[in-house]
């Protein structure tokens, strides 16, 4: 009996053991299955064998997540309209679509799943290189609520859309040509090619229309749920994610990247980088030398460059948003629609609506007027005077706090303050002394002086939208992380300060970041002690020359830097142009460098790239454009008419040359290269386009086994 009470004690205590493991365990927080909808046919993302089998890259990612989660689901295939009415009535989620502003009115997204990239398939009269925008009086089909249908009806109105049309149907009428291009999803659209045995029948267009995240959408008003599935892709490990689109996309570069550990960075912070691959980015187009729009439309200047570098080390990317002025911008990022804006002040009330990163960058503030009316050596000299001031600056607070006797004249842009100064219109403007003297410049507007400097500094800095606070440390990290030598390479490429003192002193100062500061203390005391000293600055020639040198080359190699050799191949490509004669651009980046500088330290690094630099020059002359991109990475410009054989010759001497020894101090190393070969006018006729085929096919040179070289092949 003793034995017996015994033994169910034990029961008890083994019961109540397993009752408390219980409650450590995820519960499903729903007793039936979540039910999921998937569009039936629309391979290879979902759809359904011939056997009944549901299959494609999105239905094993739910029965993934279900299995890992402990959470039951029922997936049900069905047209995509139908499945959008179920998950309207919360009746289900979808499995995954894009974003768009008419679906964001009634539903959530969860957390990217994948991107695909949206494409066109064309009948046969059309070629790869043919862009939708340029095409008239086509008939286009998309598939019924679908977002590329969406998309051809916002962007595109001039096409002729039908939607009320079945793939069968659809690749029917390209054949007879009733219907003259297809918008859909690239790996959809090629998954159909090869099941109908088409490929080479239709032209598929290199052109990527629009590049969108998947998300699972979930009728709303169901904030636990969204919970949950958002919780469980989280927990699915990323390499089963890498392995799950490698099965079913084998072409395609993951969505997900198993991405090298990052030192600085916490766990949790790699995870929501991992789920937060692409944000939007608000620039101004006009605000030289912190960011603007180049000649191409393409983001420039100091916050590009500083992007740049987050975006490489971080592996996401930032789209900027176009066609937004800066104020436009901001208010689209306080309003949730621009994620991140690029540069902008910090200010005590900003910062009370946005989350600023460390200041990168401090631009001094000046003060200017017009040589012909009065001279302003400091703010209280301003007395009674009209201010110009640029609508939403900075500036507008702080002087209006601190300085109220002024009157301030807001003004519509840098451009409009200083033609206003320069007329006579208004007696000053103030702001950043780089972007004062570039427009001075551009615009010759040589009545204007500066007269002396603000006690203000603006604190550029980026600033992101409510929501994405865990950027914030990660992008101090990266900032905080930055070599001062990358760091000064920025202010070398972009900060351009010409100072005109009094009536006589002209003068072009081309300056890095580490000689800023004195070259600040001198203009200053120019400034405060005599208006008139031009006569005693006579060597301003030599340290003109010499400045402008640092601001145009690498600052170690010696070579030309990007500005400078997009500036002087731009010209030279245009009279290539007008000539039709044959150029090329080498892209060489150096295969075991960074082995190099990791075991003999930077110093030996340094040593090797100018040895590099130097070899490079041997090779080709003085006369060639050779610049230095960053890092071990070097772009080379041949023009003269170059045939593609002796390219072929100049890139084998190259890799031969840097292929021998290097002697390096005490220390000998050995090093290869891999370039990568784009050629004109036949791969472009502008200078980004053939630098970025030219490191296409340096990427190619990597994977054939390094120490070759690739000439850029059309995919």
């Amino acid at each position: 009996m003793k034995i017996l009470v015994n033994i169910f004690w034990v029961f008890l205590l083994l019961l109540k053991f397993n009752v408390l493991l219980a409650d450590d365990k995820p519960i499903a927080p729903f007793k039936t299955p979540i039910r999921i909808v998937a569009s039936v046919n629309n391979p290879p993302f979902s759809f359904v064998l011939p056997d009944g089998t549901q299959t494609g890259l999105y239905v094993e990612f739910w029965k993934m997540w279900s299995e890992i989660n402990g959470i039951p689901i029922e997936i049900k295939m069905t047209r995509l309209e139908k499945g959008l009415l179920l998950v309207k009535d919360k009746q289900a989620i979808h499995a995954g679509l894009f974003y768009n502003e008419e679906r964001a009115k009634w539903a959530d997204f969860s957390i990217p799943i994948h991107q695909v990239d949206t494409g066109v398939l064309y009948s046969r009269n059309f070629n790869k290189t043919d862009k939708l925008n340029k095409q008239k009086n086509i008939i286009v089909a998309a598939h019924p609520g679908s977002f590329q249908a969406d998309y051809i009806k916002n962007k595109f109105p001039h096409l002729n859309l039908i939607t009320d049309i079945s793939n069968d149907l659809i690749f029917n009428q390209l054949l007879k040509e009733e219907v003259h291009a297809l918008v859909a999803e690239i790996p959809f659209m090629k998954s159909q090619l090869a099941r109908r045995g088409l490929n080479g029948v239709f032209t598929l267009s290199n052109e990527v229309l629009v590049s969108n995240r998947v998300h699972a959408i979930i009728a709303k008003g169901q904030t636990e749920l969204l919970e949950v599935i958002n919780s469980g892709i989280e927990n699915i490990p990323i390499k089963l994610l890498v392995d799950l689109e490698k099965k079913w996309l084998p072409t395609l570069d993951p969505f997900f990247k198993e991405q090298e550990s990052l030192p600085m960075l916490t766990k949790s912070e790699e995870k929501w980088l991992i789920n937060h691959p692409n944000l939007s980015l608000g620039v101004d187009t006009n605000w030289y030398p912190f960011d603007f729009s180049n000649n191409n439309g393409q983001f420039s200047g100091i916050a590009a460059d500083y992007i740049k570098h987050a975006s490489d080390v971080l592996n996401i990317n930032f789209e900027p948003v176009k066609g937004l002025s800066w104020k436009q911008s901001l208010d689209s990022t306080l309003a949730g629609k621009v994620d991140v804006m690029a540069a902008i002040a910090i200010t005590e009330e900003r910062k009370k609506i946005l989350d600023f990163t460390q200041a990168y960058f401090t631009a001094p503030i000046v003060i200017v007027t017009n040589k012909h009316s009065f001279y302003a050596n400091s703010m209280k000299s301003l007395k009674g005077k009209t201010l110009g001031i640029v609508k939403g600056f900075a500036m507008n607070d702080w002087i209006g706090k601190d300085f109220p006797e002024i009157k301030v004249q807001p003004v519509d842009s840098i451009v409009d303050g200083l033609i206003k100064v320069n007329s006579g219109e208004i007696d000053a403007y103030t702001g950043a002394i780089a972007v004062i003297n570039y427009e001075i410049e551009k615009r010759k507007l040589y009545n204007i002086q500066i007269s002396a400097f603000a006690p203000y500094d603006f604190e550029i800095a980026m600033a992101v939208r409510k929501g994405l606070e865990p950027l914030i440390p990660i992008l101090n990290k990266v900032f905080s992380n930055m070599s001062e030598n990358k760091k000064a390479a920025i202010a070398n490429n972009w900060l351009a300060i010409r100072v005109e003192t009094g009536t006589q002193l002209s003068t072009v100062f081309f300056i890095g970041a580490p000689i800023v500061l004195f070259l600040m203390g001198i203009i200053f005391l120019i400034t405060r002690l005599n208006k008139r000293l031009s006569n005693e600055i006579t060597n301003r020639i030599g340290i003109e020359k010499e400045l402008k040198h640092l601001a145009q080359h690498d600052e170690l190699t010696g070579l030309a830097n990007w500005r400078l050799f997009e500036e002087l191949s731009h010209i030279e490509m245009n009279e290539c142009e007008s000539t039709n004669k044959r150029q090329a651009f080498l892209f060489v980046d150096i295969d075991g460098f960074k082995f190099v500088n990791d075991t003999y330290g930077h110093k030996t690094g340094d040593l090797l790239l100018i040895a590099i630099a130097n070899r490079l020059r041997s090779c080709l002359g003085e006369n060639k454009m050779i610049a230095r991109l960053g890092g071990d990475e070097f772009i080379i410009y041949l023009s003269d008419n170059i045939s593609e054989q002796k390219t072929h010759n100049i890139a084998s001497k190259i890799l031969i040359t840097l292929a021998e020894p290097f002697n390096l101090e005490s220390i000998q190393v050995s090093v290869s290269a891999s370039i990568g070969i784009s050629l004109a006018p036949q791969d472009g006729k502008d200078i980004e386009t053939l630098i970025q085929k030219a490191d296409a096919a340096m990427y190619e040179a990597k994977k054939s086994g390094k120490n070759t070289y690739k000439v850029y092949q059309q995919q």
